[in-house]
């Protein structure tokens, strides 16, 4: 009967050490409880079988809190799970795979940012000339500056600038529109087309010139000027 047992305490020593070796820790324990009776070699893989299978259940309770917040973006608190684990058992395939999605998203982060910079430069270098175009009149090309700034960077800062343009260009089409009229009532008073032909004279364009800019200098001089020159026709 002795002889059994030490057969039997053998062969639950080995298959206790493959289970170790295979990893099955749980597998192990249970095998060292079916043993007849105790032994130093086996307190031994007792001991080693539970510090494994204590360091095993780290790293699953670790990895998965890792994943967990890695996939709600909390990169620092994925990379301190796994920095919590003793050095020997970040060597573990699991942790070396969570390491690595943690380094892989950081990436994607990194140049998601980098783009994000790259679209707030291109933006302010589009406001940067648009503001240097508009200071001395170029409509087209502060439209044209204006048209290769990003969208969705700073769409208040963008919406403004669209409004100042288009008050830019309206005034700029009304001083072409003054500045047109002032040439044409010259040449008709200088051709003496002082009220006629209907729209083709010079009392009417000055006149449309007051409607629009009540002030301006130039029309007020040439409707007096005309008026002086209809009244020496008529003495």
């Amino acid at each position: 009967r002795a002889a059994a047992r030490r057969t039997e305490l053998t062969a639950i020593v080995a298959n206790t050490r493959q289970a170790i070796a295979d990893a099955r820790y749980e597998r192990a324990l249970a095998l060292i409880e079916q043993a007849p009776e105790t032994s130093a070699e086996l307190s031994a893989l007792h001991e080693e079988a539970k510090a494994r299978l204590a360091a095993a259940q780290a790293v699953n309770e670790a990895t998965q809190r890792a994943r967990k917040l890695l996939s709600e973006g909390d990169l620092k608190g994925a990379r301190d799970s796994l920095s919590a684990l003793p050095s020997e058992a970040r060597d573990s395939t699991t942790v070396r795979e969570v390491s690595q999605a943690i380094v892989a998203a950081q990436a994607a982060l990194d140049a998601k940012q980098r783009a994000v910079e790259a679209r707030t430069t291109a933006f302010d270098t589009a406001l940067k000339a648009f503001e240097d175009h508009l200071a001395i009149g170029r409509t087209d090309a502060a439209r044209a500056a204006l048209d290769t700034a990003p969208d969705n960077v700073d769409d208040a800062r963008l919406g403004a600038a669209r409004e100042r343009l288009e008050r830019a260009s309206r005034q700029a089409a009304t001083r072409e529109r003054i500045a047109t009229l002032l040439a044409g009532a010259a040449k008709d008073t200088k051709a003496l087309r002082l009220t006629s032909p209907p729209q083709r004279n010079a009392v009417e364009k000055l006149r449309e010139v007051l409607e629009i800019e009540p002030d301006n200098p130039e029309a007020q001089a040439g409707l007096k000027g005309v008026i002086d020159e209809i009244g020496r026709a008529h003495v």
